[in-house]
């Protein structure tokens, strides 16, 4: 490997040399050297960049600094939108720490400043709700300074100020927020979907009330026919009834009449053998 050499190039590169400039997790560097360097045999440019609050130096090839996330500090207009971003409202953050931690953490590599400004809000307030686990306030604490520093550096302030500046909107009344043009835009189409959803949903209840009327209406006629079915069949089954009576009727008088003639008659037969044993007795005695 080949000692480094200051390069006639650096002019040609995005960072300047001494400028400053943000890499994601790290915080706030400064660009010291833009040099060549040979490494297994090529050639690269290289970035030589200084950070002071960790006093940690950092080398990175220049072709590879955008896809790392180093980027320029941001603007006074994008600041103060950052802290504006930590003093609205939030929605509520998962209660499992673990999840909550890798979602936080991802966001800080993502290295934007909106991104760490909304990491700072959400774990703040969750301290607020219950006490942090030490991974968490750990990282709370790395946002804060990350946030802190970038901003101080954009807005020209000490970083004293920009902290206190920070709790006192981290602390301040929640406030709705603001909308863009851009996100009125998309609030009226939504308006205008939801409309049409609504539109569409009432044709559907009233298709759906006109069939259950039908199928009302259907039942009742079906009801009725089988009311009116009813009488009848319970006249028929009257009828039915009324004539098996009548017959039974008929049968148990024909049966009563055939044992009053036949009792009737047996009382003959009786006083038939009462004359004949008379006329044997008067027969003895005329005899003798």
């Amino acid at each position: 490997m080949k000692k480094a050499t200051k390069s006639s190039s650096a002019a040609n590169t995005k960072f300047k040399d001494k400028e400053q400039v943000v890499y994601p997790i790290q915080g706030v560097g400064q660009v010291i050297n833009i040099y060549k360097r040979k490494f297994e045999g090529e050639t690269k440019l290289y970035y030589e960049i200084y950070f002071e609050v960790s006093d940690m130096t950092v080398h990175m090839p220049v072709d590879k600094a955008e896809e790392q996330g180093i980027r320029p500090i941001v603007s006074k207009r994008q600041a103060d939108a950052a802290l504006n971003l930590i003093a609205e409202e939030f929605e509520p953050v998962p209660a499992d720490w673990k999840l909550r931690y890798q979602m936080n953490l991802d966001l800080l590599k993502q290295g934007s400043i909106k991104d760490i400004a909304t990491v700072v809000r959400a774990l703040y307030h969750r301290s607020k709700v219950k006490e942090l686990p030490i991974l968490e306030r750990k990282l709370f604490d790395n946002a804060l300074n990350l946030l802190v520093d970038e901003v101080s550096f954009s807005l020209r302030k000490s970083k004293a100020e920009v902290e206190e500046l920070v709790f006192d909107r981290l602390e301040s009344e929640p406030r709705k927020a603001s909308r863009t043009p851009a996100a009125k835009t998309t609030t009226a189409k939504t308006a205008a979907d939801t409309k049409e959803s609504a539109g569409s949903a009432s044709a559907a209840r009233t298709s759906t009330r006109a069939t259950r009327k039908t199928t009302a209406a259907k039942t009742t006629a079906a009801k009725s026919s089988a009311q009116d079915k009813k009488p009848a069949a319970a006249k028929s089954s009257a009828a039915k009834k009324t004539a098996t009576s009548s017959t039974t009727s008929t049968k148990k008088a024909a049966g009563a009449k055939s044992d009053t003639a036949t009792k009737r008659t047996k009382p003959a037969a009786s006083a038939g053998k009462k004359t004949s044993a008379r006329t044997t007795k008067s027969t003895g005695s005329k005899k003798k």
